[in-house]
């Protein structure tokens, strides 16, 4: 075998992260994620040893982006001014696992063909599962629920009253990262496709009514966000007027089914948390509709503002608050600044800020353009086409997600980004290596 060909095949490592990610849907059965990690390191280990393929590290500019990120992360998460609650330990393992695993993936078209393809299984069967059991809660109640562990039973108890829907893995977040996921996926399909299928687009709105009915507003948002947006970027301006016109009236369509869907919605209920969430920001109901983010965000600006060049030390947000470390700081409201940069800065300051996120945007740019490229071209390559659509639009979701939510601390958040980005990096690698077979006619 040629050095060529070693250099196009897969380990399989991509794929074990992808089905480790997928079972902390276990959680829910009241399984802990670490186990769900450690069955993830013997699937890792088993790969290399079956494919036997952990070849030496192909050191392209993502890679090096990324390892300077993580390098400036441990600088400041040992610095002697940082602090380590729980949630920061646990955010820097997945960091260093996330980089470790970045370095040694090796994959090809054939192993992301197939897990494109299982990621819109997974996206499609848990939207279906939230659209179904938030429609029919009775059965929710009586066939899931007391099945589930002590911790996820309690949840969906006590939040089913606040308008969310089916928790999967014991959490909200992760029953939306999954459907995003294949989102992404269907995105990536429709534009290597030439925009010219519809189920792609079904399988889009089929997505979106899943978040919709978990309850979940930031990801929600993010997600429309995210369509609308690649829509614009990736849109095509060589199209005849004829072609213009029926996606016009495809278009149409669309925005009336959305409309209907919404409307049935409002009136079952089940827009109850964003029927809060508008009143509250017209002045017809009390409270915040922020859920107190403008407060915190005030507070982290003032902090910033008292310790603007290295912060108060990374993971101090909550202790310069109360004046008292909380070492579990999962139970305070005050946890999280939900919003990522505004806590980097209070924490680490413009210095800390720059440089570990400056990599990760130079990789969002880079994808950018890289996706621009592809667009130049029609986006006849259907594997570059649909790996950096999935990327990009992976990106975008956690770029939204990064100022209302605290992401960065989430470690479901650090295995998709860095699948994003092993993706992304095969699809740029991919015009140095080899030609691929596989074009849009």
């Amino acid at each position: 075998m040629s050095a060529l060909e070693r250099k196009n095949k897969a380990n399989y490592v991509l794929t074990s992260r992808t089905i480790g990610f997928f079972l902390f849907i276990l959680g829910s059965l009241g399984i802990r994620a670490r186990t769900t990690e450690s069955i993830t390191l013997l699937l890792t280990g088993l790969a290399i040893v079956i494919y036997g393929k952990l070849y030496p590290v192909q050191i392209d500019v993502y890679k090096k982006w990324w390892m300077f990120a993580t390098a400036a992360q441990i600088c400041f998460f040992i610095a002697p001014n940082a602090r380590h609650p729980d949630t920061l330990i646990k955010c820097f393992i997945y960091v260093l696992l996330a980089t470790i695993l970045l370095f040694i993936i090796q994959t090809d078209w054939k192993e992301l063909s197939g897990l494109f393809r299982i990621m819109e299984a997974v996206s499609f069967l848990v939207s279906v599962y939230i659209i179904f059991f938030r429609m029919f809660p009775r059965l929710y109640l009586r066939w899931i629920v007391p099945h589930l562990g002590y911790g996820a039973a309690q949840k969906a108890l006590n939040e089913a009253n606040a308008g969310y829907g089916a928790a999967l893995g014991d959490s909200y977040t992760y029953g939306d990262y999954l459907i995003m996921m294949g989102i992404a996926v269907f995105l990536g399909k429709d534009f290597s496709s030439g925009r010219k299928r519809i189920y792609p687009k079904l399988l889009i709105i089929i997505g979106l009514s899943g978040m919709l009915m978990e309850g979940r507003k930031g990801e929600l948002i993010s997600a429309i966000l995210v369509v609308l947006l690649m829509y614009m970027v990736c849109r095509e301006n060589t199209r005849a007027i004829k072609v213009s016109m029926r996606k016009l009236i495809f278009l149409t369509t669309m925005l009336i089914v959305v409309a209907m869907i919404l409307s049935i919605a409002h009136k079952q209920g089940y827009l109850y948390r964003f029927y809060v969430m508008y009143n509250r920001i017209m002045g017809n109901a009390g409270g915040d509709f922020s859920t107190g983010r403008l407060d915190r965000w005030k507070t982290a600006l003032q902090i910033f503002s008292d310790h603007p060049f290295l912060g108060v030390g990374w993971g101090g947000y909550t202790h310069y608050l109360s004046g008292t470390y909380t070492a579990n700081i999962d139970n305070n409201m005050y946890g999280s600044v939900h919003n990522c940069l505004l806590q980097l800065l209070c924490e680490t300051g413009i210095i800390g800020t720059s440089l570990i996120l400056a990599p990760y945007l130079l990789i969002l740019i880079k994808t950018y353009k890289h996706n621009y490229r592809l667009r130049k071209n029609h986006y006849t390559n259907i594997c570059q086409s649909r790996c950096t659509v999935f990327s990009l639009s992976i990106q975008f979701f956690f770029f939204f997600l990064f100022f209302i939510d605290p992401v960065f601390y989430n470690q479901y958040f650090w295995i998709v980004y860095m699948i994003a980005v092993a993706v992304e990096a095969y699809s740029m690698n991919c015009d140095r290596f080899f030609t691929t077979p596989l074009y849009r006619s």
